[in-house]
């Protein structure tokens, strides 16, 4: 008895499949009919037939039926839909900044891109390079790349988050010692602007000075706010930064003893974790100078905590 050998379960990962079907152990040439998904697939639309070679032109589940001589055979494929994937994906900039963005593609092979915003004005897109926007207006995009692959269109979109840029101050160093030269630096979103911000001591005028090459001169210890103006004018953007200057006592050692006898000679400086609460602790120089209670790190005017 003739019949057509059955067609084995396929799993088709690009759009085009050539099947071997045979008629008594003979290649033949069959005719096709296929669903898609459970229903009728439409040639040209969904698939299209060559010989024995089918395109697939949509993803989907689909049912091949070979025909030849009377008899026939079934072969499921499952077509996976090329992915485009868009990176970054998400992403936060300040205004006149850019974006570059880079495709890439699975199950199927990355032809020419087409970029959509759906903004009409706010960006600029790199004529040589498509995949570079510069944005100039505060805001959310949605920039969508398309590409076709086997008729397939595909599709990815990024979030671009452009906010307005605002001026911040940063320390060369945190130790805000009394006697210490700190470097002051500003940016503006995330450009480095130092060289045309001016710094000024707003508040404890008596701790601390602003050098000429800017930098915070530590002068006593308190509290301090440094404001910085970026450029001039009345809409010129400024920040604020608050901080402490401490003073670090030398030149004594310290004896700590409590109501229980406890004693113990430490130099100036010395970090001193208490085990269990200490009622009445006392720390002073042996010349009495200073008198402080519960204190973990031996600075003037700073009173620590005991660690339970």
């Amino acid at each position: 008895m003739k019949f057509l050998r059955r067609i084995f379960c396929i799993f088709c990962y690009s759009a085009e499949y050539t099947f071997s079907p045979k008629y008594n152990n003979n290649d033949v040439t069959a005719t096709y009919s296929l669903t898609k998904d459970g229903s009728t697939a439409t040639e040209e639309t969904d698939y299209k037939a060559s010989g024995n070679e089918i395109t697939f032109k949509q993803p989907g589940a689909y049912v091949v039926t070979a025909s030849y001589e009377g008899k026939s055979a079934t072969a499921n494929v499952t077509v996976n839909a090329p992915v485009l994937t868009i990176s970054p994906s998400t992403t936060t900039i300040y205004k006149d900044e850019s974006v570059t963005f880079g495709l890439s593609m699975e199950h199927g092979q990355l032809g020419t891109v087409q970029y959509t915003v759906d903004k009409t004005s706010g960006y600029t897109q790199n004529e040589s390079n498509n995949n570079i926007f510069t944005f100039t207006v505060a805001g959310t995009y949605n920039v969508t790349a398309s590409t076709v692959y086997q008729e397939i269109t595909c599709t990815a979109t990024a979030v671009v988050t452009v906010n307005e840029p605002t001026l911040s101050i940063e320390l060369g160093n945190n130790s805000l010692k009394v006697g210490d030269e700190i470097e002051l630096r500003a940016k503006y979103g995330n450009t480095d602007v130092t060289s045309s911000t001016n710094f000024e001591v707003t508040s404890g005028t008596d701790n601390a000075s602003i050098t000429s090459d800017k930098k915070l001169k530590c002068v006593k210890d308190g509290d301090v706010t440094i404001k910085a103006t970026y450029g001039s004018g009345d809409d010129a953007p400024t920040a604020t930064m608050s901080i402490n200057i401490r003073e670090v006592i030398s030149g004594y050692v310290f004896c700590i003893s409590n109501n229980d006898g406890y004693s113990k000679t430490v130099n100036v400086g010395t970090e001193v974790e208490f085990t269990s609460y200490l009622d009445g602790v006392v720390i002073g120089t042996y010349d009495n100078k200073c008198t402080v209670k519960k204190v973990m790190l031996l600075l003037k005017n700073v009173v620590g905590t005991h660690t339970d």
